[in-house]
């Protein structure tokens, strides 16, 4: 069964996972290090997709350059790698259903926790991360986009991420058929211990996780943003080994505020099409 830690990209969702991976996997007798951070695996990936080859189920993989066919295995694939026991799977994807393809399903799901960050926060730090222009992230954030990754020459389709607001809502949605916390990025960086407390707690009725506040705090003081940024600048964290290394994932953490740094018409736009969201959220 999957516990999905699930997001839209720059909302907080590898500081969630560091908290519950040092929590559930980490030795407090030493240093973090992030080395237990891969063991909350990301969903889809493209290796995952391998077995369909070596099953015959498809011929080669250029047949996934079709949107549809990489989305219709989905769950056939959560099914082979994550029906035994409990599995904590990050994910960018939108929880969708297109003609009933789904991207997952109550018989393989546990419980999911979804962490939702301010849109006008997303958009600087995600032109930030790419390093490229906040009209180019806004077209992103605004619009139905799939998530590529290369395989030799073909870029082939992986994860349906959708607009902010569908990625949102599609968690949000679904509520009502599995059990799905949803949290504020903000409230996980200026209050860590009892938000991350409420998490276990809740993790703890469908996967299982003890509650021991002593190692709790341990954890959080040990995984403080700074000593976060500290180990990033040592090389340590191998989640940016495709981009600049000079353009730090750690940058800005609770200290970024869109009203120092994003002009009027990015508010404006983001506003009008989020505005609804962004309010029910006491943005």
């Amino acid at each position: 069964m999957i516990v999905w830690v699930a997001s839209y990209p720059k909302s907080g969702n590898t500081f969630l996972r560091i908290l519950l991976s040092d929590y559930m996997y980490g030795d407090l007798d030493k240093e973090y290090n992030f080395s237990n951070l891969s063991k909350i695996e990301m969903f889809p990936n493209l290796f995952r997709y391998y077995p369909l080859i070596d099953e015959k189920i498809i011929d080669n993989l250029s047949e996934l350059q079709n949107e549809e066919n990489i989305l219709k295995y989905s769950i056939y694939l959560q099914k082979k790698f994550f029906s035994k026991g409990i599995h904590f799977v990050k994910t960018h994807s939108a929880n969708f259903n297109f003609n009933n393809i789904k991207f997952t399903s109550n018989e393989i799901t546990a419980c999911a926790i979804y962490i939702v960050r301010d849109p006008r926060n997303i958009l600087t730090s995600y032109s930030e991360y790419l390093n490229q222009s906040k009209d180019y992230v806004l077209n992103l954030m605004t619009q139905e986009i799939t998530i590529r990754q290369r395989y030799k020459q073909m870029m082939l389709p992986t994860t349906y991420v959708g607009s902010w607001k569908t990625n949102y809502l599609s968690w949000k949605e679904k509520q009502a058929f599995v059990p799905i916390k949803i949290i504020k990025y903000e409230n996980l960086i200026s209050n860590t211990e009892e938000v991350f407390l409420d998490i276990l707690l809740f993790l703890n009725k469908f996967a299982n996780i003890e509650t021991n506040t002593l190692k709790m705090n341990l954890v959080i003081k040990r995984t403080e943003f700074t000593k976060l940024q500290e180990l990033e600048k040592k090389g340590l964290f191998n989640e940016m080994n495709d981009f600049d290394k000079s353009n730090y994932f750690f940058k800005s953490g609770a200290k970024r505020n869109w009203k120092n740094s994003l002009e009027d018409n990015y508010v404006n736009n983001l506003n009008n099409f989020f505005g609804n969201e962004i309010n029910n959220l006491g943005y």
